[in-house]
């Protein structure tokens, strides 16, 4: 056996999986609702688990946008400029905690590789944490000032423009 690790790996995961499964199953069958964010999900869950899950049990609750707020109104108007941001230049634009479980580090590491590639790009990080001067000394170190921008806690008030003027 202590040649063939992957064999014992094989061996104990079967019996996990197993007991997973079980768990699972348990769980669709004595509950009152599942929640899924699209109706293909649902149907995901429907397929794979027909015996135990009930599809009327199901309620789909899409996205959670207030789609009267965050609209991309004001067509023709230049957004990315409201908030000093270069013309004619993609915005990429997130809104986090900024604590290690939201990858900001990996967000900072894409970046560098979209200037590494020639690519004209903004990023704006909206929100506080803990993580803050580390970010901006990895921002220093990876070249990117003037390109990755820290808006801090933004007023909810403001919010629907930081959308409007990003490019995703």
């Amino acid at each position: 056996w202590s040649s063939s690790p992957d064999k014992l790996r094989r061996l104990l995961l079967r019996p996990a999986l197993g007991v997973a499964g079980l768990i699972e199953r348990w769980c669709y069958r004595n509950v009152d609702v599942v929640t899924c964010d699209s109706e293909f999900t649902s149907s995901l869950l429907t397929r794979d688990f027909k015996a135990a899950f009930r599809r009327s049990a199901a309620r789909v609750l899409p996205g959670w946008v207030d789609t009267e707020r965050f609209t991309p109104e004001g067509r023709g108007v230049d957004w990315p400029a409201l908030l000093g941001r270069r013309p004619g230049c993609p915005v990429f634009f997130t809104l986090r905690a900024l604590v290690p479980r939201n990858g900001l580090s990996m967000l900072l590491d894409a970046a560098r590789l979209l200037r590494e590639r020639g690519r004209r790009f903004e990023l704006v990080i909206g929100g506080s944490g803990p993580l803050r001067a580390d970010l901006e000394r990895r921002v220093t170190e990876l070249g990117l000032a003037g390109q990755v921008f820290f808006a801090g806690r933004i007023a909810d008030d403001d919010l629907p423009m930081f959308y409007r003027s990003s490019a995703v």
